[in-house]
């Protein structure tokens, strides 16, 4: 009877559901992980946010290690794992994770990209004095040269940032000095910082100095569009130093008659004057001679030393 009486008891809603709460477990995958720098392997301590349908947010952080532990529920199929640090770009990665039984554990090993990937710093020095120059540093990016940034160095100290993977280009001026360029690769993130010291070459009359990459067309004296990035910097140089005057002179090889030769390397040499000119160079700056075959740097008869005396140089007459 007492059986039948709970019953109709239940039935008719003497006891509310509520009366015996019920502690409802779900079934859970560990999900474990570490957070590294990506080439150099660093463990970078960070703030994660996991992210999945049906589920709130869940907030952490690593340890000083970079470990870091969840419990996510097994009914998910995927989750995303959004990872943020200082000095790192920030990294979403999503989880496939559907077919794993109750209390599996998941590793994951997430790499963030350095923001930074290489401090630059250094001096920019008087190469017979040493001492500190103001100068111009300017710093291009890519073989576009995208410029990144410039910098006016006032007391001869500098300190550029590298923020991409690639190849980086180098240009400093200063009145008074030759422009020094270089060229810097960035690979990976293995080295932070790399100190380097610039030393910059002061003019002097009768320097003479080899332009790179200027050429022309065959049997011509029509420039190739390929010589305009060093004739440019020849002509910001020459508009910085206002007072510079040169010889800009041109050589040939000793193929063909000598008076042929004579007359291409005048024509050569006026060519590169009317280019500079034509930049904004002022016409008193600049003035061309022809030297065919009589000052060769390689007495050689191999193709590589008739291309070494075919050149264009410039000679400081007045600084």
């Amino acid at each position: 009877m007492k059986l039948l009486w709970l019953l109709s008891l239940c039935l008719f809603g003497f006891f509310e559901s509520n009366s015996f709460p019920v502690e409802v477990v779900y079934q859970k995958i560990i999900l474990n992980g570490k957070v590294t720098a990506d080439y150099s392997g660093v463990s970078v301590p960070s703030k994660l946010t996991i992210r999945a349908q049906g589920i709130s947010s869940i907030e952490l952080e690593t340890d000083k290690e970079g470990k870091f532990s969840a419990s996510i529920p097994a009914t998910l199929s995927s989750c995303n794992i959004i990872v943020r640090a200082p000095g790192f770009e920030p990294q979403e990665q999503e989880l496939t994770i559907k077919n794993l039984k109750a209390d599996s554990i998941f590793y994951v090993n997430i790499l963030l990209t350095p923001i930074a990937k290489l401090k630059l710093s250094g001096m920019i020095l008087d190469i017979k004095t040493k001492a500190p120059i103001v100068a111009e540093f300017d710093l291009y990016f890519d073989n576009d040269f995208v410029k990144q940034d410039v910098e006016i160095t006032n007391n001869g100290k500098y300190e550029e940032v590298l923020t991409n993977y690639g190849w980086y280009l180098i240009d400093i001026s200063a009145r008074g000095y030759l422009n020094t360029k270089d060229t810097i690769w960035v690979l990976n993130d293995s080295r932070h910082e790399m100190h380097k010291d610039f030393y910059m070459t002061p003019f002097e009359a009768g320097m003479i100095v080899r332009l790179k990459n200027i050429q022309f067309n065959f049997g011509k004296t029509s420039l190739h569009p390929d010589s305009f990035e060093e004739l440019n910097s020849v002509a910001t140089m020459l508009a910085d130093n206002p007072t510079l005057q040169l010889e800009i002179g041109g050589h040939t090889d000793d193929e063909g008659p000598d008076d042929y030769n004579l007359i291409l390397s005048q024509g050569r040499a006026q060519a590169v004057v009317d280019y500079l000119i034509s930049q904004g160079v002022k016409a008193e700056q600049v003035m061309a001679k022809g030297y065919g075959e009589t000052k060769p740097i390689d007495h050689g008869i191999t193709k590589e030393a008739k291309a070494v005396n075919r050149r264009v140089e410039f000679t400081i007459l007045k600084n």
